[in-house]
């Protein structure tokens, strides 16, 4: 069994990064913020977890060297930009963009973020475009979820009025499991097929090769922020039977479906076009209601 002790607060790395925090630790990799000497800013390191090269491998997560050339390929301003590579310690590290902000897991754990329907389609159309742009360069994300998005304080100008949310802007970070999307549909597990519902077909949902991966993730991630604004009724005391967020939650019917094609209870959608056309419809229609009003 190999021992790991993370870097300590003040290890110089490479001759010019010194450790200023652990970011946290994975399953395959630990990342570290740092002080780049030379360049005058903050930047990422990462480097593989020791001892967990057969699991990432089984995992299909990537190497230093494997993520750096695979986000060569992306050129987007919410999409951390890669740095370089060097090697310390008898261990290859790698160098990203830091991307200043609260990640959208502890943003929604301390109850910072409350949107309701029309601002949660808002905002996944808002951060479908980040989506989209992989998806356009043959890459899939594989693992989209809370911790993995930054909120970045939105700019006090108009300059970007489509990602001025009171929330920040949002920009998607670790491609550790990140790959090329494949040229065949994956084939599902036994036990995928014999338990619908289950972590095993979860799990494939989120690992396949393919746009409908990302897809998926992004109907969890729609739940998140559709809940981040949810209110039991009065008088429910909280302790009957768990229902599902079609029974929980008040939405729209444009809404309902478009849930289920992500959450591929209906016929799940093959790319984030047609997403985002749905969400636009179902945007459209929440206004209709209210123009009525006036």
């Amino acid at each position: 069994m190999t021992l790991f002790r993370p870097y300590k607060a003040g290890t110089a790395l490479g001759g010019r990064y010194v450790v200023e925090r652990p970011l946290g630790a994975g399953s395959y990799s630990v990342a570290y913020l740092c002080f780049d000497r030379a360049e005058g800013r903050r930047v990422v390191v990462r480097h593989d977890r020791p001892g967990r090269l057969l699991a990432r491998l089984k995992a299909g997560a990537l190497s230093p060297r494997e993520e750096a050339e695979l986000l060569g390929r992306l050129n987007h301003p919410r999409i951390p930009r890669v740095y370089g590579l060097f090697r310390d310690r008898g261990r290859l590290h790698l160098v990203l963009e830091f991307k200043e902000g609260v990640n959208l897991e502890d943003a929604l754990a301390e109850g910072r973020i409350a949107l309701d329907e029309r601002q949660s389609l808002e905002w996944l159309k808002d951060f479908a475009q980040v989506v989209r742009h992989l998806h356009e360069r043959g890459v899939v994300h594989r693992d989209i979820r809370p911790p993995n998005i930054i909120l970045e304080p939105s700019p006090a100008s108009d300059a970007a009025p489509a990602q001025a949310f009171p929330y920040g802007v949002a920009h998607l970070v670790d491609f550790g499991l990140a790959c090329p999307i494949a040229d065949r549909p994956t084939r599902p597990p036994l036990c995928a097929k014999l338990r619908r519902g289950g972590a095993a077909e979860e799990m494939f949902f989120r690992r396949e090769r393919h746009p409908r991966a990302d897809l998926y993730a992004m109907g969890h991630l729609l739940l998140f922020l559709l809940y981040s604004g949810y209110e039991p009724p009065e008088g429910d005391p909280g302790n009957l039977a768990p229902r599902g967020w079609e029974e929980e939650l008040r939405l729209s019917e444009r809404t309902k479906r478009l849930l289920r094609r992500l959450l591929r209870r209906d016929e799940p959608y093959g790319t984030v076009s047609d997403l985002e056309r749905d969400l636009e419809a179902a945007i459209a229609a929440l206004g209709k209601p209210d123009a009525s009003d006036d």
